[in-house]
């Protein structure tokens, strides 16, 4: 990040908080400059190639926390076995990641009002509580509240560990690995229902967490080599055949939305983007299961979908939500108080989930709740769509794949939650720290501008 300070140019080093200062002045109006400009940029490079070695060294530690508290907060293997589950996988990582960081040192941090994404999670944990009060049921809006704080925990812990791209790379392709295991347990519990692993995710978010991963595994299928990228591939095809053994309409809807906005925000030809997208479709829909090609057939009809005439179907559940909208817009009826209103309304013992994020969050937190939180969201896809088109920047080929990857990701869930009530989940809070991580490496300068050449330095100087 530069700035300038009288006759000379103050920079901060990527891999120390130190400044240096340098006069500002031109390049000599020849090629190569001079034999001490390419001495002094070859040091340059052995003071950058130096720092970044101690940099990474300095992350380390925090990178192995954040990695291992993903894992459990995101694919919750440790939900796969009983044994793993009475081991407190959970507790235990987050103590390790919370220490980690503590011992690691922070390389520049942005000052936190800076970031918007940190100013509108604080106005959620304000608002959060005094929701609750006002709401149906104070006490157990409130230990919906607790839980929030630890995910909120997660976030903070996963922007303070990771401190530049190539790591948030590293951690993509640790979750990658993860979500493979994911895969290969959906697979193997498959038993003629609809399928789903552990105890907190059920079919339909199994299906989800899939179609907004799999961008990233599509990512480095296209920018590495070896057996990452069979890894990636292995993702990819294994992610098809967990979202088919879910039978979730939504999720293959999102799979199949999130693997063409890949395409087309990749590099190449239009017209072969179009036709990658064809078949793609094409072979989701040939290679779909029976059982679930009968669930979609069903998609829309009045008389054979529950979803648009039952009292339980989501058309039914979204009217009364938005009844509920109208009737508490302010505060709403408390965190999590949706279902206990909705059984009053619908008269019955037990009631629903709202079935749509944005509906979810609206209702129980009101409009200013319903807002800030798809604002994170909404905000965190406009700060990596501006970086991606900034042409001033020179972003490596793999860096600009893995702002692709989670631009898409956030439309996936955008999309893909609009059936599910997943409003204060982990998806959430790890999309929008990756935007975080991504916004502060933007304002910390690790995205080097372009250069001007000579021609665009004489213009200046004629100017």
């Amino acid at each position: 990040m530069y700035s300038l300070k009288g006759d000379k140019r103050s920079y901060r080093t990527r891999g120390s908080g130190d400044r240096k200062s340098v006069p500002d002045i031109l390049e000599p109006d020849f090629p190569g400059g001079t034999q001490n400009s390419a001495i002094s940029q070859s040091s340059k490079d052995e003071d950058e190639k130096s720092g970044s070695k101690l940099r990474i060294l300095q992350q380390s530690p925090a990178m192995i926390g954040i990695m291992c508290l993903s894992i459990v907060v995101l694919s919750r293997l440790q939900e796969l076995h009983p044994i793993l589950s009475r081991m407190k996988l959970g507790m235990l990582s987050m103590i390790l990641s919370i220490g980690l960081v503590f011992v690691s040192k922070p390389a520049n941090n942005v000052p936190w009002m800076k970031i918007p994404q940190y100013k509108m999670i604080l106005f959620l944990l304000i608002w959060m509580p005094l929701t609750a009060y006002a709401g149906e049921w104070p006490s157990f809006s409130i230990t919906l509240y607790t839980n929030y704080l630890r995910m909120a925990l997660f976030y903070y812990l996963l922007v303070k560990s990771v401190y530049s791209m190539e790591d948030l790379r590293k951690l993509m392709l640790v979750i990658m690995v993860s979500i493979i295991l994911f895969d290969l347990s959906i697979l193997a519990s498959g038993s003629g229902g609809r399928t789903s692993v552990g105890m907190t995710l059920d079919a339909n978010d199994s299906a989800l967490l899939i179609g907004i991963m799999s961008p990233f595994a599509y990512s480095f299928f296209r920018t590495t080599k070896g057996w990452v990228k069979y890894a990636a591939l292995l993702s990819l095809i294994l992610g098809a055949g967990a979202v088919f053994a879910t039978q979730s309409r939504g999720g293959l809807i999102t799979l199949g939305v999130s693997l063409s906005y890949s395409f087309l925000a990749d590099k190449g030809s239009l017209f072969k983007k179009l036709v990658l997208i064809f078949v793609t479709i094409a072979l989701l829909i040939a290679l779909m299961p029976a059982h679930m090609q009968e669930r979609f057939s069903k998609l829309g009809d009045a008389e054979q979908d529950y979803n648009m005439s039952d009292k339980h179907g989501r058309m039914m559940i979204w009217g009364r939500a938005v009844s509920i909208i109208k009737a508490n817009p302010v505060l709403g009826v408390g965190m999590g108080c949706f279902t206990f209103v909705d059984s009053d309304v619908n008269n019955e013992s037990k009631g629903l989930v709202s079935h749509n994020f944005i509906l979810q969050v609206t209702s129980e937190l009101g409009l200013p709740g319903g807002i800030c939180l798809v604002g994170m969201l909404v905000l965190s896809w406009f700060q990596i769509r501006k970086i991606r088109k900034d042409e001033n920047l020179r972003i490596p080929p793999e860096t600009m794949a893995l702002l692709s990857a989670l631009q898409v990701s956030i439309f996936a869930f955008l999309l893909g939650a609009q059936f599910l009530a997943l409003a204060y989940s982990s998806f959430v809070l790890f999309l929008v720290g990756s935007a975080t991580i991504v916004w502060k490496c933007y304002l910390q300068g690790h995205f080097d501008p372009i250069e001007e050449t000579q021609t665009q330095k004489t213009k200046h100087r004629k100017r």
